[in-house]
């Protein structure tokens, strides 16, 4: 996986909002994006991938804190931070991010443009 991100829109000023429309466009290069884009945002919707997680109450159904979609109505909006002697801090997190839009492009190589433009 090969990923850039860069911003978009004036600096906030201050600490509230403007509604001014800015923030990170993310762009990602995978060599298999079942293998590796979806996982990518399975992870982002549930804790399952680490062990760390199977200690704390509800700790397998969260979500991840900074990039989990709370928006859903049935998306578990409390994120526990477990520590080391096994006990956990509850947090109430709002959404950090709201996506406006996903796109999955097809980049083939020359040699799968090749036998894409031959006759068969």
């Amino acid at each position: 996986m090969i990923r850039r991100g860069f911003s978009y829109g004036p600096a906030l000023e201050g600490t509230t909002d403007d509604n001014v429309d800015r923030g990170i466009v993310g762009l990602f290069c995978f060599a298999r994006v079942n293998e590796q884009f979806y996982t990518v945002m399975r992870w982002l919707q549930k804790t399952d991938f680490s062990d760390a997680f199977k200690t704390i109450p509800n700790g397998l159904k969260a979500q991840d804190g900074l990039f989990g979609n709370r928006a859903f109505p049935s998306a578990n909006t409390e994120f526990r931070v477990p520590a080391a002697d096994g006990s956990s801090t509850s947090l109430q997190l709002p959404d950090f991010i709201r996506y406006k839009g996903v796109s999955v492009l097809f980049a083939p190589s020359m040699k799968a443009l090749a036998v894409l433009s031959s006759d068969f």
